[in-house]
């Protein structure tokens, strides 16, 4: 069952005070009221309320300063505000209502039903803040038991939190670490690239995923890769950073030793006279070497990377190439036959062709 929302109005009005209390008090929520700003704070502060509504022009200062108080207020600053005015309607007005802090800027008049709809949208933000507050305790539990590099940092690098794989993958004590910054760990030359990719984060687009080297406690030079989340405050500042990394050096390894691999086998490739093309599963050609652009009559190889291989299959062979393509999907050998190809020039010539499966930058391909 939910629970009921603390509601404080603070309007001189009692008619209008009155009547927003009974619509509130219907709609299932505590309500309290206040005639003047100074009796609306001492209320405020007795009872947190949820969802302040405060008449723009009080008798004695008005709304927006009223909102200012409380938003400076530690504890009350937690509580949404909602200005209403039916005397300073101007956008200017609007925008100093919520430059000052409130939540929302209604114009008065407005109906029961609109009012009412406004309220439980705040409503409803409110309470999942509030639960987010309150799984604080529960995220601590969960971030300790798992098995990934977890963080919080300040905007100059400062570590606030750390859990216990942070702390072993390091070799340190959860003391040790916090207070502490964690460029530390990062090579000079890669310090500044790191800030770089944090700092740019916004309200809009609050996460980011990259990779940078660290330096491990037994002096070697590992990779990471970390997922940061910016955190922001009312004033849309990011106040601090979570992150999540994982070590993924023996990854880079292999990645490096398979591009190695690919540039040699691509230098063998372009040594050999035959012509060798390779493409997809669809045709389109991914790779061809210098022998094989001559033979299609390209002056060079990315000319043609990017066009379909059954473009240049004469059409009376179409139909067997298209029986070989199947055989290779099914990773079988497609056996040396002759055919015709028709060169950029409209020229036709006679080749021999054979062909294989092979996987090309990790997805399945035709050499």
């Amino acid at each position: 069952m939910e629970i009921p929302a603390r509601i404080l109005i603070v309007d001189a009005d009692p008619q209008t005070r009155s009547t927003t209390a009974r619509l509130l008090q219907q709609a299932g929520h505590k309500v309290s009221q206040s005639s003047s700003s100074d009796e609306g704070f001492r209320l405020a502060k007795e009872s947190s309320p949820d969802l302040i509504l405060i008449d723009e022009t009080l008798p004695d200062i008005n709304g927006c300063e009223v909102c200012q108080r409380i938003k400076s207020d530690p504890i009350l600053g937690l509580s949404f505000v909602i200005l209403l005015s039916g005397l300073s309607t101007s956008p200017d007005s609007q925008a100093k209502g919520l430059e000052a802090g409130a939540d929302e800027y209604i114009l008065l008049p407005v109906t029961d039903r609109d009012l009412l709809a406004r309220v439980q949208t705040l409503l409803r933000i409110k309470r999942a803040e509030d639960l987010l507050s309150d799984s604080e305790a529960r995220y601590r539990t969960v971030v300790e038991d798992m098995p990934a590099l977890i963080c919080r940092f300040l905007p100059d690098g400062t570590l606030t939190f750390v859990n216990d794989h942070y702390c072993r993958y390091f070799n340190a004590q959860p003391e040790d670490l916090v207070g502490k910054n964690f460029f530390q760990f990062i090579p000079d030359e890669q310090r500044a690239e790191v800030r770089q990719h944090y700092s740019s984060l916004t309200l809009e687009n609050p996460v980011k995923t990259y990779k940078h080297q660290v330096l491990a406690p037994d002096g070697t030079t590992r990779w990471q890769r970390w997922t940061d989340r910016a955190l922001f405050d009312r004033q849309v500042v990011p106040v601090e950073y979570q992150s999540i990394g994982e070590d993924i050096t023996e990854q880079v390894q292999r990645n490096q030793a398979l591009q190695e691999s690919e540039e040699r086998y691509r230098r063998l490739l372009e040594l050999t006279f035959d012509g060798i093309a390779i493409h997809s599963s669809g045709g389109g050609i991914e790779f061809i070497n210098s022998s094989g652009a001559k033979l299609l009559g390209a002056d060079a190889s990315e000319q043609l990377v990017g066009t379909r291989m059954m473009d240049f299959v004469h059409p009376d062979y179409r139909a067997i190439v298209l029986e070989r393509f199947r055989l290779l999907d099914e990773d079988k050998h497609a056996p040396l036959i002759e055919e015709k190809f028709i060169r950029l020039d409209g020229e036709q010539i006679d080749v021999e062709v054979t062909a294989i499966p092979i996987t090309y930058h990790n997805k399945p391909a035709i050499q």
